[in-house]
């Protein structure tokens, strides 16, 4: 029986890999660096700003105002991350959407695991940071599964 597939042409790979490399550079520039341009610089009104009850008093979180330099570059990562997941290999067959799957299942279990762990290890700003990571885990460890195997088996079918 013929599936229809939903993997993107062989040709993007590297295009993929062009964008992922320079948004998690410029993530990390962001990130670390702590860069905010102002043309990015925003005001959100009645979304970021919000009132709540406090035992002394009520308080106003938020500002109204956010800089959209780390949610465009966090949209850069996991587009092409999107892109790199489902890419086509040059030799698309049965056994490597299996190892598809496989690595899919490896990836969101590891991501569990990870979760379950900083659930009863992490608090505060570390537990923030997990979850920040969150996002972009489960792409990224599927990538790594896939092309890990990928590789073990291209070096068996040499060995032989």
């Amino acid at each position: 029986m013929r599936y229809p597939s939903f993997l993107l042409p062989h040709t993007l790979k590297l295009p993929g890999m062009l964008v992922l490399l320079l948004s998690t550079g410029f993530g990390l520039f962001t990130f670390l660096g702590d860069f905010q341009p102002s043309f990015l610089e925003v005001r959100i009104p009645g979304l970021t700003e919000f009132t709540v009850g406090t035992p002394s008093g009520e308080m106003t979180l938020g500002n109204g105002y956010n800089n959209l330099a780390d949610e465009i570059t966090a949209c850069f990562i996991l587009l092409s991350l999107m892109v790199l997941m489902f890419c086509k290999e040059k030799m698309e067959d049965e056994l490597i959407a299996k190892m598809r799957l496989e690595a899919m299942y490896w990836a969101m279990a590891c991501n569990l695991l990870i979760l379950l762990v900083a659930l009863f290890f992490l608090y505060d700003v570390a537990f923030f940071l997990v979850m920040v990571a969150n996002i972009f885990i489960v792409p990224v460890l599927f990538l790594l599964r896939f092309h890990w195997v990928l590789h073990r088996l291209k070096k068996a079918g040499h060995e032989e």
